[in-house]
């Protein structure tokens, strides 16, 4: 799974963790199983706010882009966007600020 994480201001707090083809963001499963290489999940279709993109299968790996929340101690050096490969299922380690 790739996911590449969108800096956007704010104190929620955002724990992710792969199951699969499927990501849980703060303890909601989001099932991409059925996404497939020729039909992608369409941003208005996967219904989770976190996700800020369509979600697309590339070479049999899931990808997408989930908002990354930063507090206001950052605000004058936001975080840059980052992508990461996640590997194996379990807890995602969030990208560390530059």
């Amino acid at each position: 799974m790739q996911i590449t994480f969108t800096p956007v201001r704010s104190d929620d707090l955002l724990v992710l963790e792969r199951a699969g083809d499927g990501l849980m963001i703060n303890g909601q499963i989001h099932d991409f199983s059925h996404v497939s290489e020729a039909i992608p999940l369409s941003f208005e279709d996967h219904g989770c706010p976190w996700i800020v993109s369509d979600v697309i299968r590339r070479d049999g790996q899931i990808h997408l882009t989930v908002m990354l929340p930063y507090g206001a101690h950052m605000a004058r050096h936001p975080p840059a966007t980052a992508t990461l490969t996640i590997e194996a299922d379990g807890p995602v380690s969030l990208p560390a600020p530059d």
